[in-house]
């Protein structure tokens, strides 16, 4: 059985983090924490997704996102999205798009 880690962002407050699956369209969120084990992380990482990312929601439908990084878009599926925390972020990080 895979060990489970929660890998957290340095600067969050988890007590507002919420499952990216329950997201609406035109959110801008950072990614606060990450459950799942550690091949989940790297997955994600090679998508360029990792803690501290902000991404916007461009599409939900039944708990599959696609959010949008920069300029790419990806696509996750409802499992995935149950174990990605996320928060809202104010209108100047919206802007950068911080990693």
């Amino acid at each position: 059985m895979a060990h489970v880690r929660a890998r957290t962002y340095e600067g969050s407050d988890v007590s507002k983090a919420y499952p990216l699956h329950l997201a609406r369209p035109g959110e801008y969120l950072r990614i606060e924490r990450l459950l799942g084990n550690d091949g989940l992380a790297r997955r994600l990482a090679a998508m360029g997704l990792q803690t501290g990312c902000v991404v916007r929601v461009a599409h939900q439908h039944a708990g599959q996102i696609v959010v949008v990084r920069g300029e790419t878009r990806l696509a996750l599926g409802a499992g995935i999205t149950k174990r990605i925390l996320v928060a809202p972020v104010g209108a100047e990080e919206q802007k950068g798009e911080t990693p």
